[in-house]
């Protein structure tokens, strides 16, 4: 860290002023995992003593939000800042990373766009900065992350926080949220702006979790007997040590940042964000459920409506006929194969291009083995398909990038998922059956159900092609369905490469 070995202030923006104590909890909770004590300040101006003026301002009170001078209302707001000044620096110097929400670089971003030009931004940027950091001596952030929660990259909002970077190059980094249209698993947001904070944080202290909410709250740990509980937290000490050892390693050899995220995220330990214990199953099930599977199959499709993808026809013909389901199915029966085809494919092509295809009612249930974290971001895709997912275990292997046989890290690899195995089977042998799988990693293959409809299969299509595990198994389940509907895969395909 530049000239200071005490804490560091991280300030987390999305230029609208509207993030949320849960929107960095995740990132509280890894920074807790290395042992260093966090305060998250959430600079809400109205709820400040000196919040009088701001209120007016958010209200309307000195005419609309739109046509305010951006100057004033920054002034405004920088009193409040001010007057938090003393206790976040307070904080810092006691070692603590503070995390503050909402911070000046939200009005900044905010009020920028007001001005139409480039040049008048530039210079609006520099002015308050000085404001901010010179006049009124506010602490200048370690590290402000700018998260661009728009997916037209040619948003107002996003060019503004491409500029921010430019002007400030060493102390901004900007994380944008959508990658080929889709929004970021939260996990994988949290992770990016772990990374690109690293750089300023002091040296980690001993492994004692503790993270705060303006001083009070902080992340619970499972509750273990106390020796155990000791050994749980050396365990996952260790395991993100050697995570970053291993993303180190990858970094000196030339990995790409794409390929070393990757190997870091398979790496985290679920302790981090543990998954949803099960609710407790009937004794009577028990004799049927207990033992571990021997079918160690990536990708099937266990079930798919329509069984043929002519049935679709009556449903697709029905709005525009006067005819019963059952009439509509007699007379198509009659026509032609090669009619009946082309027919089926004019209709489906419509309602592609007009996003009717979930009004179809199209249906696939498969069941994947993949590692959790290919679940977790297929996941974030489709957020409102059907999910059935079993409780994770070491038992059925891990996922193995490329980039770790590649750059001859195999062996420093595994012994991460040795040491996960270690511990799991420490706290299974301990009656620990439901806390057992934090220990595992998110490279951890588990078995899990996914239902996709017409429009889910649409939204996943375009990850086929990607080289990480979700492209395998994307590109397998779609294998599966031309087998069943061939058709409607050919028109999927031709509609992507257009």
């Amino acid at each position: 860290m530049d000239d200071q070995t005490t804490g560091a202030l991280l300030a987390i923006d999305d230029g609208y002023g509207t993030l949320a104590d849960a929107d960095v909890q995740g990132l509280a909770e890894l920074l807790a995992a290395e042992g260093y004590e966090v305060v998250i300040w959430d600079y809400q101006a109205e709820d400040m003593p000196t919040g009088y003026f701001v209120a007016r301002y958010e209200a309307g009170q000195y005419g609309p939000l739109s046509s305010t001078n951006p100057y004033i209302a920054v002034l405004l707001y920088i009193v409040d800042y001010f007057d938090a000044a003393q206790d976040i620096a307070a904080h810092v110097a006691e070692g603590s990373v503070v995390i503050a929400l909402n911070f000046a670089t939200s009005v900044v971003a905010r009020e920028a766009v007001k001005f139409s030009s480039q040049p008048e931004r530039a210079a609006f940027y520099l002015w308050a900065d000085q404001m901010l950091f010179d006049t009124f001596g506010l602490k200048r952030p370690h590290k402000t992350v700018l998260i661009n929660g728009d997916a037209a990259e040619v948003s107002v909002k996003a060019r503004v926080f491409t500029e921010m970077s430019g002007v400030f190059s060493r102390d901004y980094k900007v994380i944008d949220a959508y990658r080929n249209g889709h929004r970021l698993a939260q996990d994988d947001i949290d992770h990016l702006i772990m990374e690109s904070v690293r750089g300023v944080l002091p040296e980690p202290p001993l492994f004692e979790p503790a993270v705060k909410e303006q001083e009070t709250a902080s992340v619970p740990l499972p509750e273990l007997p106390d020796s155990l509980s000791e050994e749980y937290q050396r365990g996952v000490a260790d395991l993100l040590h050697m995570r970053t050892t291993v993303v180190v390693q990858l970094k000196e050899a030339g990995a790409s940042e794409e390929e070393w995220i990757y190997v870091q995220a398979l790496l985290t330990p679920l302790a981090l964000q543990p998954m949803e214990p099960m609710n407790a199953l009937s004794k009577a099930a028990e004799g049927i459920t207990a033992g571990y599977s021997q079918d160690h199959t990536a990708v099937k499709l266990v079930e798919h409506w329509p069984k043929n993808e002519y049935d679709l026809l009556p449903t697709l013909l029905f709005p525009h006929s006067s005819l019963s389901a059952a009439e509509l199915t007699a007379r198509l029966d009659k026509l032609p194969f090669e009619q009946k085809d082309a027919l089926l494919q004019t209709l489906l092509s419509e309602a592609m291009q007009s996003g009717t295809l979930s009004e179809l009612q199209i249906s696939y249930t498969f069941e994947l083995l993949t590692s959790y974290e290919a679940m977790r971001t297929i996941q974030g895709l489709v957020p409102d398909a059907v999910i059935l997912v079993q409780a994770l275990t070491p038992r059925y292997e891990y996922e193995m990038p490329e980039s770790i046989e590649q750059y001859n890290l195999t062996d420093a690899y595994l012994e991460c998922f040795d040491k996960s195995f270690e511990l799991f089977s420490r706290l299974e042998s301990s009656a620990q059956d439901s806390i057992a799988p934090n220990a595992c990693l998110r490279g951890h293959k588990l078995r899990w159900r996914l239902v996709l409809d017409g429009a889910n299969q649409n939204t996943i299509f375009g990850y086929h092609n990607s080289e990480q595990e979700v492209g395998q198994v994307v590109a397998k389940m779609f294998s599966k369905l031309e087998q069943y509907h061939p058709l409607l895969q050919a028109l999927l395909v031709a509609r992507h490469l257009s």
